[in-house]
C-alpha cells in the first residue's frame, strides 16, 4: 500500500487520514481526524508493516503489535508526556495505531548543528527527558530510539513528550530467513544515539540513558553524533574540549555515554539523581527509584523496572518512588532498568535468559553497577545493585503477588526446592583476612535468607569477588556473589551477569523477590511492593544485605550487595535479608576485585531447611 494511497483513507469507519507527517524505514505517520467525536479532533495514525509481506510472518508481527499496543495502552493513559493509545488494529495484513496528536516541535528545532548550547540551558534540557523517560523505565520498557526527533516539546505547556516507541517498531523490522523461519531484528535504534550492546541486539535500560547523553553532548558541543571522535585507547567519546561546561555535568554525560554498560548509570531516574546533584541551588525533590537487579541479556520489547544520587543495576527489578521535580512528577524505578539493574548505579544483576518478556533493564557503572545474571539494584551508583542474570522460563512465577499465607506446612506454592530459613543464622564472611558478620533474618525473609545460607553452605560463596564498589558521589554499595568472577581471568568490569548453577539439574536457581512489610505476618512475592505506602520490615539501612536482581522482580541469585549507607529509595525493589553486625569497617575497605576468602554459618545452620512442593 503506497503512501499516497493512505491520504484520504478512513481507517475503521472512524479515522479520516489527512496527510503525512514523517517516513522512517518502519512505516509511516499521518494526521488524522477522529470522524466519531465532537468536534472532530487530531489524531496521529502510524501504518506499521513487515518488510516481508509472506502470509507467515503476519501472526508474529501481529503478536509483537499486540502487545507492544498494550504497553502504549498503560503509559499514555497513566503519564500525560506520553501520548495516549486511542486504538491499534489489523486492516487487510497491515497494522495501525492511532495516538494522542501532540501539537509541538520536535527537538530538532531546539538543537542546532554549530550552535552549541548554555550549560544551564542543557541542564534543563536533560532533566526534562530524564524525568519523562523515567517514567517509562519504570515500568520495565527501554524505548530503544530516543534522539531528537522522537523527543516533542509540546506548545501549550513547554513539557517533552516522548513518542514513537523502539519495541513498537521491532514490527517493522520483521521478515523471514533464507529457511522460512520468522526473525526479529531487535537491533533497534538510530546511529549515532544507538550504544555498542544496543547495535548487537541486546538493548538494556541504560542503553536509553546512553542516547540522552549523547543528545546533551550534541547540544553542549554543537556537533552532530557522527562528528564525536572516540579514544582509540578507552572508547571514550572526546567532546569536552568543544563545550563550556562544568566538570561535575561532564563527569554525569561522561558516565551516562560510557562505552561498557555496566559503567553507565542503568536507567533514567538513577542519571536524574547525579544530574540534579550537579546542581549548585538548592535540590529539587524527586522520585528515588533504587533497584539492585540483575539484567537481561535479551530484550525485544523492553518493559523494565529501575537516594543518594547512585542507581545501579541491583538486580532486583526496582520500585520507583513519585517525587516532584522541577514542577513535573517523577517516577524513578529501577529502575536498570530500571529497580536496580545491572548498571554501575545500581546493585544488579543481570540474567542471561530472557526476563524481559519484551522488558528489559537497565546497564552498568564501575561504581554502581553491582548487577549480576541475577540483579540488584541498579540505575543509579547508589541505588542499582542489579545483576545481569535474568529469569529463566523454567523459574516458576506468577503474575500476581504471592504471599506465603496461601501456602502454610512445609510447602510454598509456586517455589519449587527452594531452600528456606525458620528463624536467624549468622554468617562470617571473611574479606582480606578480616572479618564480617552478618545476622541473616528468615523470620521476615525465609526464602531469600535461605538461599543465602544455603550458598554460604555450600562454599559458593569462597573466592568470588566484589566487582562492584560505589562510594562516589555519596556512599552508595558493595556488591558481589558473581559465581562467574570465580575464574580470575575474568575482568570486573565483565561481572554481574553470573548466577547459580545448581550442579544436580545443570540450570540456574532464581528466587522470588520477597519483601514483607511492616505489620503483615508474612512477606509479598513476585513484583515490587510501594514502600512509601507502607514501610517494610526489613530497610535498607546502613548495613543492610540484600539481594541483586534484574529488572525482573523473580531474578535473584547468588549475587548480594552491601548498603554503605541508608538507601529507603530501595525499600520495597529489592530483598534486604540481613545485616552487618560486626565488620563493617571492613565492608567500607572493599575495593572491587577484592575476593571472599570464606563464608561460613557459624549460628543457626539447623533452622536452614529444604522444601518440596
Amino acid at each position: 500500500m503506497s503512501q499516497s494511497s493512505i491520504v484520504g483513507k478512513i481507517l475503521r469507519n472512524r479515522y479520516k487520514v489527512v496527510k503525512l507527517l514523517g517516513s522512517g524505514g518502519f512505516g509511516d505517520t499521518y494526521q488524522a481526524v477522529d470522524m466519531d467525536l465532537p468536534g472532530q479532533p487530531q489524531c496521529a495514525v502510524k501504518h506499521l508493516r513487515p518488510k516481508d509481506p509472506n502470509p507467515a510472518t503476519l501472526p508474529i508481527a501481529k503478536s509483537l503489535f499486540e502487545r507492544e499496543a498494550q504497553i502504549l495502552y498503560r503509559l499514555g493513559n497513566d503519564y500525560d508526556q506520553i501520548p495516549r493509545l486511542f486504538a491499534h488494529f489489523e486492516e487487510k495484513g497491515e497494522f495501525y495505531l492511532v495516538q494522542e496528536f501532540v501539537d509541538g516541535d520536535d527537538l530538532t528545532k531546539e538543537i542546532t548543528p554549530g550552535l552549541p548550547k548554555n550549560e544551564n540551558v542543557v541542564l534543563k534540557l536533560l532533566q526534562d527527558i530524564l524525568e519523562v523517560l523515567a517514567v517509562v523505565h519504570q515500568h520495565n520498557v527501554i524505548h530503544r530510539d530516543i534522539k531528537p526527533q522522537n523527543l516533542m516539546r509540546r506548545r501549550r505547556d513547554g513539557k517533552i513528550i516522548l513518542i514513537d516507541f523502539g519495541a513498537v517498531k521491532e514490527i517493522g523490522v520483521l521478515g523471514l530467513n533464507t529457511q522460512g523461519q520468522t526473525s526479529v531484528t531487535v537491533a533497534i535504534g538510530s546511529p549515532g544515539y544507538m550504544p555498542n550492546e544496543q547495535a548487537n541486539g541486546r538493548p538494556k535500560l541504560c542503553s536509553d540513558v546512553y542516547a540522552v547523553g549523547i543528545i546533551g553532548i550534541q547540544a553542549l558541543t554543537g556537533l552532530e553524533p557522527n562528528q564525536l571522535q572516540e579514544d582509540s585507547s578507552t572508547g571514550q567519546i572526546i567532546w569536552r574540549n568543544y563545550a563550556q561546561v562544568n566538570s561535575r555535568l561532564a563527569d554525569v554525560l561522561d558516565r551516562m555515554v560510557h562505552p561498557y554498560f555496566s559503567q553507565r548509570y542503568q536507567f533514567a531516574g538513577e542519571a536524574l539523581q547525579s544530574l540534579i546533584s550537579t546542581v549548585v541551588t538548592t535540590p529539587m525533590p524527586v522520585a528515588h527509584t533504587v533497584m539492585p537487579l540483575q539484567l537481561s541479556s535479551q530484550s525485544s520489547i523492553y518493559p523494565v523496572k529501575q537516594n543518594s544520587f547512585y542507581k545501579k543495576t541491583l538486580l532486583v527489578g526496582g520500585a520507583i518512588v513519585l517525587i516532584g521535580l522541577g514542577g513535573y512528577g517523577i517516577w524513578q524505578l529501577y529502575t536498570r532498568e530500571t529497580g536496580i539493574l545491572s548498571n554501575p548505579s545500581l546493585p544488579t544483576s543481570s540474567t542471561k535468559a530472557d526476563v524481559s518478556n519484551s522488558t528489559s533493564t537497565p546497564t552498568s557503572n564501575p561504581k554502581t553497577d553491582v548487577s549480576n545474571s541475577t540483579s540488584t539494584p541498579t540505575s543509579n551508583p547508589k541505588t542499582d545493585v542489579s545483576n545481569s542474570t535474568s529469569t529463566p522460563t523454567s523459574n516458576p512465577s506468577r503474575t500476581q503477588s504471592t504471599t506465603i499465607a496461601e501456602s502454610t506446612g512445609e510447602s510454598f506454592t509456586g517455589f519449587y526446592n527452594l531452600p528456606r530459613l525458620n528463624g536467624k543464622a549468622t554468617v562470617v564472611m571473611t574479606v582480606k583476612g578480616s572479618p564480617i558478620t552478618i545476622e541473616v533474618d528468615g523470620n521476615d525473609a525465609p526464602i531469600t535468607a535461605g538461599n543465602f545460607v544455603d550458598l554460604v553452605q555450600k562454599g559458593v560463596y569462597k573466592g568470588l569477588a566484589f566487582h562492584r564498589v560505589v562510594h562516589e558521589p555519596q556512599p552508595f554499595v558493595v556488591q558481589g556473589g558473581d559465581p562467574e568472577s570465580k575464574d580470575p581471568k575474568v575482568r570486573a568490569d565483565q561481572l554481574g551477569t553470573g548466577s547459580y548453577i545448581d550442579p544436580k539439574t545443570g540450570n540456574a536457581r532464581y528466587i522470588p523477590l520477597e519483601v514483607k512489610p511492616k505489620g503483615s505476618d508474612t512477606p509479598t512475592y513476585n513484583k515490587p511492593f510501594d514502600a512509601t505506602a507502607q514501610p517494610v520490615t526489613l530497610s535498607h539501612k546502613k548495613g543492610a544485605v540484600a539481594m541483586a536482581r534484574s529488572q525482573a522482580p523473580d531474578s535473584a541469585s547468588a549475587q548480594f550487595y552491601f548498603a554503605l549507607e541508608d538507601l529507603p529509595f530501595l525499600d520495597g525493589n529489592y530483598a534486604v535479608f540481613g545485616n552487618v553486625t560486626q565488620g563493617f569497617d571492613v565492608v567500607n575497605k572493599i575495593k572491587q576485585g577484592d575476593r571472599i576468602d570464606s563464608a561460613k554459618v557459624i549460628k543457626g545452620a539447623e533452622n536452614l531447611k529444604n522444601v518440596e512442593e
